[in-house]
C-alpha cells in the first residue's frame, strides 16, 4: 500500500535529516528551487547514476535524482516513499532474524 502525500513528505523530509549537515542542507535548498532546476537535475543525476561504473559519476546520484524528480510528480513522491518504507521494514526484519 502507498503511503499518502503527507506520509511520503514526512518520510522524505526524515531521511534527508539523516544526511551529513552540509549534504542535507544542500539537498534542502534544491527542493525549494524552481522547477525548472529540479527537472533536469534530477534527470541528470538518474542518468548519472545509471552509469555508476565511469570513474566520477556514481550510484549515490540515483537516489538523490529520484528524490528531486519526486518533489515534481506527487505520483512518483508516493512510490519513492513506499518502495524505500519496504525496503527499511525489510532491513529491519533481515536484522531481527539474523539476531534470533
Amino acid at each position: 500500500m502507498l503511503p499518502n502525500d503527507r506520509e511520503a513528505e514526512e518520510f522524505i523530509r526524515r531521511q534527508i535529516e539523516r544526511l551529513p549537515p552540509r549534504i542535507a542542507a544542500r539537498m534542502a535548498r534544491l527542493r525549494q528551487a524552481s522547477p525548472l532546476l529540479r527537472l533536469p537535475l534530477g534527470i541528470l543525476l538518474v542518468l548519472g547514476g545509471l552509469a555508476w561504473f565511469l570513474p566520477v559519476v556514481g550510484f549515490w546520484m540515483l537516489p538523490l535524482g529520484f528524490v528531486l524528480l519526486a518533489d515534481q510528480l506527487p505520483i512518483a513522491r508516493r512510490l519513492l516513499a513506499g518502495a524505500a518504507m519496504a525496503f527499511a521494514r525489510c532491513l529491519r526484519r533481515g536484522g531481527r532474524e539474523k539476531g534470533s
